[in-house]
C-alpha cells in the first residue's frame, strides 16, 4: 500500500511498487506531449513535499556517427527509481535518470544521470 498526500500529481505511464510515501504537492510524470517513456518506482521510497520526477524524453541515438539514422518515431525510454530511495523537499529527478537502490537526492539532477546505490546528493552539488 502506498501513501499519497494532498495535491500530489501522478500522471502515467508510471509503475509504482509498494509502501512508498508521496508527501503533499509532489509531481510525478507527464510534463510534455513530445516526450515518451515510462517511470518505474520501486518499493519503500519517500518523495518529500514539492519534489518532481520528470517523464522520460526518449533514447538518444548517436546520430553523429556515420550511417546512424534517427527513427521517425521516438524510441521509448525510462526514468527509474529503485527501492528505498529518498527524494528531498523541492528536489528534482530529471528525465531518463536512474536512481539505484538506497540513493538519496537533495537538490536537482540533470537528465540522463545514474546515481549509484546508496549515493547521496545535496542541494547545489
Amino acid at each position: 500500500r502506498n501513501t499519497v498526500g494532498e495535491k500530489v500529481m501522478i500522471h502515467g505511464p508510471v509503475q509504482i511498487g509498494n509502501s512508498n510515501m508521496f508527501e503533499p504537492s509532489c509531481a510525478v510524470g507527464k510534463v510534455d506531449e513530445m516526450r515518451c517513456g515510462q517511470i518505474f518506482i520501486g518499493d519503500n521510497c519517500l518523495f518529500s513535499q514539492r519534489c518532481t520526477v520528470f517523464q522520460p524524453r526518449k533514447v538518444l541515438l548517436p546520430a553523429w556517427q556515420p550511417g546512424v539514422v534517427q527513427p521517425e518515431t521516438p524510441i521509448p525510454s525510462e526514468t527509474a527509481i529503485g527501492n528505498g530511495c529518498f527524494v528531498g523537499p523541492s528536489s528534482g529527478v530529471c528525465h531518463d535518470d536512474v536512481l539505484e537502490d538506497g540513493a538519496s537526492v537533495g537538490g536537482a539532477l540533470s537528465g540522463y544521470v545514474r546515481l549509484m546505490g546508496g549515493a547521496a546528493t545535496a542541494p547545489g552539488t
